[in-house]
């Protein structure tokens, strides 16, 4: 390892290249850090590293993969379901680190009962707002227990994500109260 070398990193796709210059630390590493295109997500880009020292230098080309960087939260109306119930489900999709929405990406949304059998399943592209929703009716005979709503999101050019949610199933009474109004006057 040889420290305070001079690298270079260059990416470069489609006539559009990015590039960075660091110097080694005293272990040998370098750390370059670059703001890809959203574009770029999804693609392979080509990789040029070089380093030189003391008129020696070594040169590294690679093809790299780009992934799409993509965040999701997956969301229901409340947080505990009575069989015959109707869920009503939310996904957002959004672009990493911007937060943009995400519009067009590929969304599958699949019910599974706690034994892992899915009961529905709801494919949709997210809108303009980076979102996809889904209202699923629960049976009335469902038996109680824990069930899963998971969500997998296909971005343009991207690769598969999948979020999950414990979605609990049982039934319940509303907690029975009385109310009573008492006026301080006859009239007003």
């Amino acid at each position: 390892a040889l420290p305070d070398v001079p690298v270079r990193l260059t990416l470069a796709r489609a006539g559009h290249t990015l590039a960075r210059t660091a110097r080694t630390g005293a272990a040998g590493e370098a750390a370059l850090a670059l703001d890809l295109p959203r574009d770029w997500a999804g693609r392979s880009v080509r990789l040029v590293v070089h380093a030189a020292s003391s008129g020696l230098g070594r040169t590294l080309r690679e093809s790299l993969p780009v992934g799409a960087r993509v965040r999701a939260r997956l969301t229901v109306d409340k947080p505990l379901h009575q069989p015959g119930q109707r869920v009503h489900a939310r996904l957002v999709v959004l672009h990493h680190p911007s937060r943009e929405p995400m519009a067009g990406a590929h969304a599958v949304l699949d019910l599974e009962d706690p034994r892992g059998t899915r009961l529905a399943q709801v494919e949709q592209r997210t809108d303009a707002f980076g979102v996809a929703w889904a209202t699923v009716p629960l049976a009335a005979t469902l038996p109680s227990g824990k069930y899963r709503l998971r969500a997998r999101i296909r971005p343009p050019g991207g690769r598969t994500l999948t979020e999950t949610l414990v979605l609990p199933v049982r039934t319940y009474r509303l907690p029975g109260f009385a109310i009573s109004v008492t006026f301080d006057r006859r009239h007003y």
